[in-house]
């Protein structure tokens, strides 16, 4: 009922983004090639694609953009991972989910410029 309120008076605000349809790994793909290979330099560029395709879209990619939530950015730290096993570590280090955490910040909050989701679940 309260989601139902507020849908109805951000349409009354004029304020009501329909919410998107797209996945997660749909997005960031684009994201990525009209964004940010046009935008980051050569190393950078690699290792976005990197954390895009092989971390960020193989275990939260396919959920639905409109319904990502901090819950999912969680998700992804916990998740494990296969480096952990080949360097006898437990898990990812700090500095790796710190990328992680402000690629996926960076991309959504180009979400929420393109109107797909109203605000940015990675703040």
């Amino acid at each position: 009922m309260l989601k139902c309120r507020r849908v109805l008076r951000s349409m009354d605000e004029g304020t009501y983004v329909e919410p998107s349809k797209e996945t997660l790994g749909a997005f960031l793909h684009r994201w990525f090639v009209t964004y940010a290979k046009p935008n980051v330099a050569g190393k950078t560029c690699e290792r976005y694609e990197q954390i895009v395709e092989k971390d960020i879209k193989s275990s939260i990619g396919s959920i639905n953009l409109a319904k990502l939530t901090p819950v999912h950015r969680r998700i992804l730290q916990l998740r494990p991972h296969p480096r952990a096993q080949t360097n006898g570590g437990g898990g990812l280090s700090k500095r790796t989910l710190l990328h992680f955490h402000r690629l996926l910040r960076e991309a959504l909050q180009q979400a929420v410029i393109w109107q797909l989701p109203p605000t940015n679940p990675a703040d």
